[in-house]
C-alpha cells in the first residue's frame, strides 16, 4: 500500500478505498474533516494496477460485519472470526 501511495501521490486511505471500490465493495470512509472528505471522494479517476490489486487482495482483511467482525478471503468468501 505505501509503495503504490509513494509512487503515485495518494495516501493509503486512498489505496484502500479504491482498492474496495475495484473488488465491486461498498465502504463506507468516516471523517467529519472536510479535507479528509474530499481526499476519499478523490479516488474516482484513477486505478491500481493488477499486480497492486493481487497483492492487496492476498492480504486477509478485517471488516465489519452485519453478523460481526469476519474476514474477507476473496470475492464471495468470508471468514467469520467466531470460526478461527
Amino acid at each position: 500500500m505505501r509503495r503504490h501511495a509513494a509512487t503515485s501521490c495518494c495516501s493509503i486511505q486512498q489505496v484502500l478505498l479504491r482498492w474496495g471500490l475495484q473488488q465491486g465493495m461498498s465502504t463506507i470512509p468516516k471523517s467529519v474533516h472536510a479535507d479528509r472528505i474530499k481526499s476519499n471522494m478523490d479516488i474516482f479517476d484513477w486505478s491500481l494496477p493488477a499486480e497492486d490489486m493481487a497483492v492487496l487482495s492476498s492480504l486477509p482483511v478485517q471488516v465489519g460485519a452485519a453478523l460481526g467482525p469476519a474476514y474477507w478471503r476473496g470475492p464471495g468468501t468470508w471468514c467469520l472470526t467466531s470460526s478461527f
